[in-house]
């Protein structure tokens, strides 16, 4: 390691490959950390069906997208649309009543400001009522249209008294409604038992369902193959391979286009890779920084690199004895030499962060912020008078669900090692299992651009992690999350919310990496504009907006 830090220290640049094996992580999840194209090529499969994109006048043509995972349910209701692979796809088939003009900024996908979508019109009537009026041209894919009833059951569903047990996920998104009032077929009010300064973009993420289609299919059945408002209806969908979908015309937005939309599960990155150089698929997500040049290269392709509304980070069992002392997850964070992940993993696609903000929050993100620190000494320092004996913490991991995700638990892993922590990594796809759980790997969610939409549901008073991994020993982390949501003043909020940071920052529940750059190839005519949140927006505004 002090062969590693002193190149650093002198300014040498380190392959990605070399820091790796100065780490001692070449083996195991960083199999892939040298890899080269031919290679990948080499591994291409040939039971896929290779489907081109067709280019005849006035025919639509077909697309094929490579991503790394599926979730086991498309309803958003049940947490179909709140994480990485369920926010790509969702809003294909999906609407909120607002929405993200992405476009409109520089570079483009990068915008964050709110706009009409379901709703024609919305109007704060008092700090605890919005009236909302929908457009008059919605229809679901069957054809029906979307009322104020629609939108009621989409509330309610989540927080009524009659709410399943499967929608609890999503209560922490809905967190202030209190009720939906129904004016008439198109006009509705939206009454929030405290006001809420985050409201509008809370209605940017709510994905109205059809309440006909959810009581006829069951929440199983509508998990399945959902009834939405979106650009593209759903024709067939398997978790563990693909999900199809077809153009919907009468989409008032209008018609899509493409006429068809697969998307194939390709967990493997070489399979991935070879699969677009062989024009297998079209677009492929979640590639590795170090294969950007190579797939430039093919003369075919066009890659895209946008900082995205997505953290790497990691959170501890402050419940475990050998974490219980906060001294002690101090020191595991400022064992973290993030700049050299962010150099040496990414290639310098991705970002530090200064604490859980990026500056698309505006007014609510302080740029004199400090970065989270890296100190081996006092890192040292902190865990031994922690108290530390010696016990193993196990770093939990997935395997492929994250973009060198297995890569960087390796890295840190190594790094602890290096200050004295018996420390090994465990590759496994259920990282959150609370049985036995020391430290799991997670990412967290930047948009929509307001820590009571992200933060809150992370590390809030209902949250995973306060339930089950760790209580504030502060009691102002609560209440100034309490006070966060409910008050108006963006000065005042800005103040409470540094407070939260501070409070955070200090406990360490969870420290972050970095702010993770999405990466994607796509065949050069298609035209395609990434987002900076993992939405895959494949309507034609996008399309057209990109060729």
């Amino acid at each position: 390691m002090k062969n590693l830090l002193d190149q650093l220290a002198t300014g040498q640049t380190l392959s990605r490959r070399h820091a790796l094996r100065l780490l001692g992580i070449m083996g195991g999840g960083a199999a892939l950390a040298g890899t080269g194209l031919s290679v990948l090529a080499a591994g291409a499969g040939t039971d896929r069906v290779t489907v081109t994109l067709k280019q005849d006048a006035g025919e639509r043509p077909e697309l094929v997208v490579g991503v790394a995972a599926f979730l086991p349910n498309l309803d958003p209701g049940q947490g179909g649309a709140s994480s990485i692979a369920g926010s790509r796809i969702s809003p294909l088939f999906f609407e909120p009543l607002l929405d993200v003009d992405y476009l409109a900024s520089e570079p483009p996908g990068s915008g964050s400001a709110i706009v009409p979508n379901l709703a024609a019109s919305w109007e704060r009537i008092d700090d605890l009522t919005v009236e909302v009026v929908l457009r008059d041209d919605i229809l679901f894919h069957d054809g029906t249209p979307v009322t104020s009833e629609d939108v009621k059951f989409t509330i309610d569903r989540v927080i009524g008294p009659d709410a399943a047990p499967e929608t609890a996920i999503m209560r922490a998104s809905f967190i202030t409604y209190a009720s939906v009032e129904i004016i008439d077929e198109r006009t509705f009010r939206i009454i929030t038992a405290t006001p809420d300064a985050a409201l509008e973009k809370r209605m940017a993420s709510l994905r109205v369902v059809s309440k006909a289609s959810v009581e006829e299919l069951g929440l199983a059945g509508y998990a399945q193959k959902p009834v939405g408002t979106g650009p593209y209806a759903i024709v067939e969908y398997d978790p563990a391979d693909h999900l199809i979908l077809e153009a919907f015309d009468d989409y008032f937005g209008g018609p899509p286009p493409f006429s068809r939309v697969t998307f194939r599960m390709i967990p493997e990155v070489a399979t991935r890779i070879a699969s677009v150089l062989s024009d297998e698929v079209q677009i492929i997500t979640d590639v590795p920084p170090d294969q950007l040049p190579g797939l430039e290269s093919a003369g075919t392709l066009k890659v895209d690199s946008i900082a995205s509304n997505n953290a790497h980070f990691f959170y501890m069992n402050a419940n475990a004895p050998e974490l219980a002392d906060k001294r002690m997850r101090q020191g595991l964070s400022l064992a973290i030499d993030r700049q050299l992940l962010v150099d040496s993993l990414w290639m310098g696609h991705a970002e530090l962060m200064s604490s859980y903000q990026v500056p698309e929050w505006g007014s609510l993100y302080n740029p004199d912020r400090p970065l989270d620190a890296y100190d081996p000494e006092r890192a040292r320092q902190l865990i031994e008078e922690s108290g530390y004996d010696g016990t193993e913490i196990v770093f939990r991991a997935p395997a492929t669900y994250y973009t060198l995700g297995a890569d960087a638990a390796q890295a840190v892993v190594a790094m602890w090692q290096e200050v004295g922590v018996n420390a090994r990594v465990e590759l496994t796809d259920d990282p959150h299992n609370p049985e036995g759980l020391q430290v799991a790997f997670w990412s967290a969610g930047l948009a929509p651009t307001d820590p009571t939409m992200n933060f809150t549901s992370l590390y809030g008073p209902t949250s995973t992690i306060q339930t089950n991994f760790w209580t504030p020993e502060d009691a102002a982390f609560n209440a100034n999350i309490a006070a966060l949501t409910t008050t108006l003043d963006e000065t005042e909020r800005a103040a409470l919310y540094q407070g939260i940071l501070d409070i955070f920052t200090e406990e360490v529940p969870a420290t972050l990496l970095y702010r993770v750059h999405q990466l994607y190839a796509q065949r050069s005519d298609i035209g395609w504009t990434p987002y900076w949140t993992f939405e895959m927006d494949l309507s034609a505004a996008n399309i057209e907006a990109g060729s």
